[in-house]
């Protein structure tokens, strides 16, 4: 129990500074970032979306794509020319889509 509380305190102390305080933000924001990029792209194309056309930012980024997939907003399929995967949005994606951008 006592550990349990250190590790408390501990993440208290780390959290109130300003580079986990961003961590965070971009943890939280990185999914929605890419669900609308790989939206509009599938908007306007009707194909899927080949990972060269949207940019992924490290670790933060391949869990947000896992992340958007295992909620069910995004398909993710072996890639075509020049693309190691391709994304196409769900029904559901495409709805949250269109709460996100206000359409």
């Amino acid at each position: 129990m006592a550990q349990k509380k250190a590790v408390q305190e501990f993440l208290q102390l780390v959290n109130k500074t300003e580079s986990m305080q961003q961590l965070t933000k971009a943890v939280e924001e990185e999914p929605a970032r890419i669900l609308l990029a790989i939206c509009r792209e599938y908007e306007a194309t009707r194909e899927p979306v080949s990972d060269h056309r949207i940019h992924i930012s490290g670790f933060i980024g391949e869990m947000a794509l896992k992340s958007l997939s295992l909620a069910g907003l995004i398909t993710i399929k072996k890639g075509g020319h020049f693309a190691l995967y391709q994304y196409v949005p769900t029904e559901e994606g495409l709805a949250q889509y269109k709460n996100l951008s206000g359409n």
